[in-house]
């Protein structure tokens, strides 16, 4: 077999990379047709054209926001200026891309064992980790080797309520497994029983962290009680200098043991000065607004977050702590206890934050 020549290799990758463009581009334009199709009624169609055209000529790039936040639908009312406020998704990467953010450091918010490691060196709190599974082999919170049944008898010694199975790399609420303490040292998800055999055959060659569960405060368990309702957090760094930009909470729904959108999570406004939640919260896959949580039925006005200004004060340390990144999205939990950082995102997706807290141009466009 001929070896390949550096120009056939050099033609193979500007050829994948082609491909995956043309993949980005399709996935682009199907979520906005999805979209598009979803929403009715709709504003006149000259009147979509003109503001579509005036976007796309403000921003100079396709704007990807007019169908995200469905600025389309006859019923929004937002004016145009304020449609110029609302970062498309193009310029967002443009900007992460200029946030200097150094040569694979985005491999600790991306790898969530490594996180971990890191909050401990830096004292900020985080949920912790009972054991790691990567190479179908185990290891203990501190990096030494445990065999099966070492790694069972730390799972029956832990006293939380909830134990979390999660993907090292997982995202968009993925790969969460969560396991429920039966009372007699036992942790179950349907008729499995978590233990190091069964972690193996779920898992496979594929890198886990097993989690206590987070015992989250009396407020926001009363809205929804199966899953940790995580704040998301979008700060920014510079000069030395850390800012809170938006805050947004997110609700699981329907049994979920998760929160995310994708899985039909509730998202809305927190409000930056008193922690007070929004009046309405929307869902990723339905164009309702929902006043109140549609299985406990709390209104979400009705609730404001506790500890607030302890977070805000976390989030100041944890900046300066990953002082690398110019901006970042933290996950936080509020627990009985107080806030703890779940992960963090370097350049996270602004589609959450706008989508609660509206155009956030003037934030990070200076």
């Amino acid at each position: 077999m001929a070896c390949q020549t550096k120009s056939d290799k050099d033609s193979m990758y500007i050829i994948k990379a082609y491909v995956e463009r043309i993949k980005g581009i399709y996935s682009i334009l199907e979520e906005c047709v999805h979209s598009y199709r979803m929403v009715k009624p709709r504003k006149a169609l000259a009147r979509q054209i003109r503001e579509f055209v005036a976007l796309n000529l403000h921003w100079h790039t396709f704007p990807q926001q007019y169908f995200q936040h469905r600025m389309f639908a006859k019923g929004n009312k937002l004016s145009l200026n304020q449609m110029k406020s609302y970062v498309p998704p193009a310029t967002w990467w443009r900007i992460s891309q200029r946030a200097h953010i150094p040569h694979n450091y985005s491999i600790i918010c991306t790898d969530k064992s490594l996180f971990a490691d890191l909050m401990d060196r830096y004292g900020l709190p985080h949920p912790g980790i009972i054991l790691k599974y990567r190479g179908r082999r185990f290891y203990g919170a501190d990096g030494q080797p445990l065999t099966d049944s070492a790694a069972d008898a730390l799972i029956q010694s832990q006293e939380s309520g909830r134990l979390i199975l999660k993907y090292s790399v997982g995202r968009l609420g993925r790969d969460i497994f969560a396991y429920d303490s039966d009372g007699e040292g036992n942790y179950k998800r349907g008729g499995e029983i978590l233990s190091a055999k069964q972690i193996r055959q779920r898992c496979g060659k594929r890198p886990f962290i097993l989690q206590p569960g987070v015992e989250q405060c009396e407020s926001l368990s009363r809205v929804y009680p199966d899953s940790v309702n995580s704040i998301r957090v979008l700060s920014r760094y510079r000069r030395g200098q850390a800012k809170i930009i938006a805050a947004s909470i997110r609700f699981g729904r329907d049994g979920q043991v998760v929160d995310n959108m994708h899985k039909g999570g509730l998202s809305l406004n927190v409000d930056l000065e008193t922690g007070r939640l929004g009046r309405v919260g929307t869902a990723f896959y339905d164009t309702l607004s929902y006043e109140a949580h549609p299985n406990s039925g709390v209104r979400f006005e009705d609730v404001t977050v506790e500890h607030w200004q302890e977070l805000k004060d976390l989030i100041e340390r944890a900046c300066h702590a990953f002082h690398e990144l110019e901006f970042a999205g933290w996950d936080v939990a509020m627990s009985v206890n107080g806030p703890v950082i779940l992960e963090i995102n370097a350049c996270p997706d602004l589609y959450l934050s706008q989508l609660t807290a509206g155009g956030l141009a003037a934030e990070v466009c200076s």
